[in-house]
């Protein structure tokens, strides 16, 4: 006989492990549109107790069809920390493209979460003023100042006015010279 008997079917989730290959590219076209679902090994965090201001989005986007979208409301706060990686955090640089849709003056900061789970663990690196409504912009922040604990790069839109965000084509890689560096030391 063929069959056996039926066996339990168990669902589990897998420990996420560090970013091991450079550059680490993520697009969120192939990520749900779900205000609820979020992609795995990154963290969002929002300081509205229900509201959430950090999900995937298929309205805007530089590659088609999705883009991370992140608000601010007020004194709310949204917080994205992508996954952790291997490589030294002073080693690296992160780029993205951004389009904010209202002029009004707010700055996003990039910097280092030592805990994704824990907005008070944010370090920030870097400010950028978005300049422009509806237009995409290229960002580049590059973490060799940065000589705290290995953790988590993030992006946060602080609190302050009412202004949507998206966000599309993030790449994390080696700061160029770190790169020419690393080589030597191999040679």
């Amino acid at each position: 006989d063929d069959t056996s008997a039926a066996s339990m079917i168990t669902s589990f989730t897998t420990t996420c492990g560090e970013i091991s290959e450079l550059p680490f590219i993520e697009n969120f076209d192939t990520w749900e549109t779900n205000i609820n679902s979020f992609g795995q090994c990154w963290n969002r965090l929002s300081s509205g107790a229900v509201t959430v201001y950090a999900y995937i989005k298929n309205t805007q986007s530089v590659s088609q069809p999705n883009s991370l979208y992140m608000k601010c409301q007020g004194n709310n706060y949204s917080i994205v920390a992508l996954p952790k990686t291997k490589a030294a955090l002073d080693s690296l640089q992160i780029s993205f493209d951004i389009m904010k849709t209202i002029s009004d003056a707010q700055n996003i900061e990039i910097g280092i979460m030592t805990d994704p789970t824990n907005a008070a663990t944010f370090n920030t690196i870097s400010t950028y003023a978005v300049s422009a409504a509806n237009t995409w912009e290229g960002v580049q922040v590059q973490f060799d100042s940065y000589n705290g604990a290995q953790g988590h790069i993030a992006i946060r839109i602080p609190s302050g006015e009412y202004i949507d965000y998206y966000i599309d084509n993030i790449v994390v890689d080696y700061i160029p010279d770190a790169v020419d560096w690393i080589v030597e030391q191999l040679e």
